[in-house]
């Protein structure tokens, strides 16, 4: 594949601005028109895609470059919704996709929505290369934008893996986590993110003799817990 870098990035940022024009603000979320656009773009260039309605106005879409199976899918995933703004605190407007000295300014364009166009390219240019050489991909690429990402995921990730599991049947996938920094002087900055953070709660019980704190005695349950810890 011979690629025109610069037309690429050109493209790429021209879908980030029309990403971020969608105010897919969570709550309410919303992120059904750019479901919609999505999902256009990509049987407009006849990749295989559908749109999953989890509840009123939401969207997830699903879309599928088909491989010869002789290994097991991958995931490009991202989501669609943005956290709140205020925006009265910013220097443009939040939703338009302004671009200011090489950058774009916008409501997620970091948090998910760069990374949203990003997958968007990767799949058109995937498609594009098998039209243009014939080749079939040894697996499938599954694309995968979820709703409802930064409040809980009822009616995203979590409705997914109650009502379609079948969709997320793959060898592993590419998510948000980490990032690229182009520090001053051209340099760049890879973070990798291999796991996410969870909670976990441990109950620890001690037991030792009563006693008064003027006279802590060794084997007091406090003493033990301290050490446990």
């Amino acid at each position: 594949m011979t690629a025109d870098i610069a037309a690429i990035e050109s493209e790429t940022v021209e879908i980030l601005q029309r990403l971020i024009r969608f105010k897919s603000v969570n709550p309410p979320g919303d992120e059904l028109p750019v479901a919609q656009y999505i999902d256009d773009l990509f049987k407009s260039e006849g990749i295989e895609s559908r749109i999953l309605i989890p509840s009123d106005n939401r969207g997830i879409v699903i879309a599928r470059i088909r491989g010869d199976a002789s290994a097991r899918p991958i995931m490009l995933l991202a989501h669609t919704d943005v956290v709140s703004v205020e925006a009265d605190k910013w220097s443009c407007d939040p939703f338009e996709g302004v671009i200011r000295e090489g950058y774009v300014y916008g409501r997620g364009a970091i948090d998910d929505k760069g990374m949203l166009a990003a997958n968007i390219m990767t799949m058109l240019l995937l498609r594009r290369e098998a039209v243009a050489t014939g080749q079939t991909l040894s697996r499938d690429v599954v694309f995968l934008a979820t709703a409802d990402e930064e409040a809980g995921g009822a009616a995203g990730m979590k409705w997914l893996t109650e009502n379609h599991r079948d969709l997320l049947d793959v060898e592993f996938a590419i998510n948000e986590g980490g990032r690229t920094r182009i520090i001053e002087g051209g340099k760049r900055y890879l973070a990798i993110q291999t796991a996410e953070k969870i909670s976990h709660i441990v109950t620890l019980t001690a037991r030792g003799p009563a006693g008064h704190a003027a006279i802590p005695q060794e084997t007091n349950a406090i003493f033990r817990l301290g050490r446990a810890l």
